[in-house]
């Protein structure tokens, strides 16, 4: 298949949006073929980032990811791929905006609502994770974020909430163990495994190392 001219990509980007946003002002048979040519495009580019990938290259598939959301703003797995390459590039307020971005298109998606979570509780910030995962669980996350849920609000002090799911996770999850283990290190006192001042020191020295391989 053929590439589309580089001219052609910039203006479908600059069409896209307005695209996205109204229907009714265009006429259907020409929304339908724009319909089309926009799923090529974007099939197009979520297959140059697999390839970008493997080649090591994330700036590139970043920059395909906000292409993405441009053309489509509602598609909220490149927001949180975005998102996950930026912080592993150490763009970690670029990655936070990029989140909120999407959150603002879609804020009815719990899958995002995960994501901001994940990102305040690595960053030491657990009461705007406790937030967006409290969110996302209203709107019907996985079960998997009660537990992320948990951390954050212990985390955040909030000790008899954090029991409190895990009291009734061994309720609703009979065959997982890992509720009562939850409750037992925090009986005993001790942090869950992987703290966000863990992950923050592993951050920073990451940045360190990179500041002084730029200083080479």
């Amino acid at each position: 298949m053929k590439k589309l001219p580089v001219l052609g990509l910039f203006l479908l980007t600059l069409c896209a949006p307005a695209f996205a946003r109204d229907e009714n002002n265009i006429p259907k048979e020409s929304y339908e073929k724009l319909g089309r040519v926009f799923t090529r495009v974007t099939k197009n580019l979520w297959g140059s980032i697999d390839r970008y990938w493997h080649q090591g290259q994330y700036e590139r598939d970043i920059a395909i990811l906000r292409t993405i959301t441009v053309i489509n703003p509602y598609s909220t797995q490149a927001y949180d791929d975005g998102a996950w390459l930026m912080r592993n590039q150490l763009r970690d307020e670029e990655a936070e905006a990029f989140l909120l971005q999407g959150l603002s298109a879609n804020p009815d998606v719990p899958d995002l609502y995960s994501a901001m979570g994940i990102f305040y509780y690595e960053h030491e910030r657990p009461v705007e994770s406790v937030l967006c995962y409290e969110h996302a669980v209203d709107l019907g996350a996985s079960d998997i974020i009660w537990h992320r849920l948990a951390h954050s609000y212990e985390e955040a002090g909030y000790f008899y909430e954090a029991a409190n799911i895990w009291l009734g996770l061994q309720y609703t999850e009979p065959d997982s163990p890992v509720p009562q283990i939850q409750l037992r290190r925090m009986l005993a006192g001790k942090p869950p495994p992987n703290t966000p001042s863990f992950m923050s020191r592993a951050r920073e020295a990451r940045k360190k190392a990179a500041a002084e391989k730029k200083k080479q």
